[in-house]
């Protein structure tokens, strides 16, 4: 069963947008280029900015991290230690460079019963 790891951000005070969108972008490229060797377990990681109803942004970023099963994140979690194949990770992930870790936080999902679900996303 699918895993999802849901986390959300403030940027630090200062941070220049275009070089954090820069940022954000060489880091999902860094995904699709080492998807095979370093990121197997992940099946997508969506990004999503926090709006009001009328689509004015609250300042507040969402990533939802997709996973194959929840034995899939926790082995890509001890596996991830920024050393050895993942030590270039840890240079283009923006968690280190642009959050506010004060305002970040991170929970977890499991689907229930997702054949019952509405999904006409037709890719």
């Amino acid at each position: 069963m699918r895993f999802y790891e849901y986390e959300t951000w403030k940027l630090k005070e200062g941070v220049n947008i275009e070089e954090y969108d820069q940022m954000l972008r060489e880091w999902f490229q860094f995904l699709h280029d080492h998807k095979e060797e370093l990121f197997q377990e992940w099946i997508s990681a969506k990004y999503y900015k926090e709006t009001d109803i009328e689509g004015v942004p609250s300042g507040r970023y969402i990533m939802v991290f997709e996973y194959e099963s929840l034995d899939g994140h926790h082995a890509y979690k001890k596996r991830r230690n920024y050393k050895g194949p993942y030590a270039p990770y840890k240079l283009v992930d923006p968690y280190y460079h642009y959050f506010n870790y004060d305002e970040t936080t991170c929970t977890y999902w499991q689907p229930i019963e997702p054949e019952r679900w509405l999904d006409t996303d037709k890719k």
